[in-house]
């Protein structure tokens, strides 16, 4: 068994995105899937924002020769960029009545306002397996 088939990390998936209230698959009124296009948390987009913002820390705490004291604020403010970083694309996602086209700004605004949005795609990127094609 040759183990690069399994070097599926950087390969954006689909993923629909899901009624917060019932679980149904939200469509469009076309009956087009509402979602976002992700890599996972092993692609090379989440590892490379990962280290930057751990040497962003480091290099801070080295500047000021102690541990700087971190707050649950800027844990949550990198955990949502390190998400935003597996942000590929949107698909068929309105807010306001308007067409959201795809930018990390965007994405970061979407999970901003929506957390159940937030919740989703963590949940998802975080599962390798929606990664892999069942063999």
């Amino acid at each position: 068994m040759d183990l690069n088939q399994f070097s599926t990390a950087n390969e954006p998936v689909f993923m629909e995105l899901r009624h917060p209230g019932t679980d149904e698959v939200l469509k469009t009124e076309a009956g087009e899937s509402i979602g976002l296009t992700v890599v996972g948390t092993d692609s090379d987009p989440f590892i490379q924002k990962e280290r930057e913002l751990l040497n962003r820390r480091l290099n801070k705490a080295r500047a000021k020769q102690k541990a700087d004291k971190v707050t649950i604020e800027e844990l949550d403010k990198e955990e949502l960029a390190k998400l935003t970083a597996c942000v590929v694309d949107f698909r068929n996602i309105t807010v306001s009545g308007e067409a959201l086209t795809f930018t990390a700004a965007n994405a970061t605004k979407l999970f901003s306002e929506f957390p159940w949005i937030r919740r989703q795609v963590a949940d998802f990127v975080a599962e390798s397996s929606n990664f892999f094609n069942p063999s």
